[in-house]
């Protein structure tokens, strides 16, 4: 059998090999032509596979709970569990604490109304001068006591019909 070369130039994924006899009838035969070695029992000839059994030094990781394997946790589909502690603090780089702290704080709470801007509330509630008490205008202030962040319409019983919210 001598294929042409273009029959199996690079980039070819088969080759149809057929034929002529006298008197005969030839069927032809789809060849695929595949860029690994069915032969190779580790890797089958990949080189950017480890050549090593998986699980190995050096092999590839495998699921289970054994040495050399991957412990995936239960409900969590490609999410790898990780041992206590086996992360330690200095070991995160600084950036990524950064960003990590920025989403939580960026996480709406309710409506579109952020954490950190839902703290600023709480602060100015919970721990900020208010004035106006006994007026129909109660004003909550942050707790650096330069801004109103609640400025609040009330009635004689304290009730509100009106709230204005400074949460930057």
């Amino acid at each position: 059998l001598d294929l042409p070369d273009a029959a199996v130039a690079a980039g070819s994924t088969s080759v149809l090999v057929g034929g002529t006899v006298t008197g005969m009838v030839v069927l032809e035969t789809l060849v695929p032509l595949v860029a690994y070695n069915p032969f190779d029992g580790v890797r089958l000839g990949l080189t950017a596979l480890p050549n090593a059994a998986a699980e190995a030094a050096g092999g590839l990781i495998t699921r289970g709970s054994g040495t050399g394997q991957l412990t995936v946790a239960s409900g969590l589909v490609g999410v790898a569990s990780l041992a206590p502690d086996s992360v330690s603090a200095s070991a995160l780089a600084t950036d990524a604490v950064a960003e990590i702290v920025a989403a939580i704080l960026a996480g709406t709470v309710e409506g579109s109304v952020t954490v950190v801007q839902s703290l600023r509330l709480a602060n100015a509630a919970a721990g900020g001068k208010a004035d106006g008490l006994a007026t129909t205008t109660v004003h909550l202030r942050d707790l650096a006591d330069s801004k109103n962040r609640v400025t609040a319409t009330v009635d004689a019983d304290g009730n509100r019909s009106a709230v204005t919210l400074d949460l930057t």
